[in-house]
């Protein structure tokens, strides 16, 4: 009577570790799959803030490179507009001591 009982409760168990044992794997397939998943996130965000990176470096050194020609240009101007001046204030002090006051 208890025989088959027995019998039974040990192929339910033998089938409870095969299910137990299947589960684990999956389980451990699925993390495997969800760690690559969040890798290949993570390596296509940096990429991505890479070349943002690379872009705005690029504006930056643009935007430097304009502003120091600008300057360049303004000290260029500034230096020709202090030239004439001062020319044409040797030539009212020369005209002066000379005696050719206009």
């Amino acid at each position: 009577q208890f025989l088959p009982v027995i019998i039974e409760k040990v192929q339910m168990q033998k089938k409870i570790g095969t299910s137990k044992q299947t589960y684990e794997q999956k389980l451990a397939a699925v993390r495997n799959e969800i760690a690559e998943y969040q890798r290949k996130v993570k390596a296509e965000a940096g990429e991505k803030v890479d070349a943002m990176l690379v872009a705005a470096k690029e504006e930056v050194s643009k935007s430097t490179q304009e502003a120091r020609q600008n300057l360049e240009k303004a000290v260029a101007d500034a230096r020709s507009t202090l030239q004439s001046e001062v020319k044409s204030i040797s030539d009212m002090i020369y005209n002066t001591i000379s005696g050719k006051v206009a």
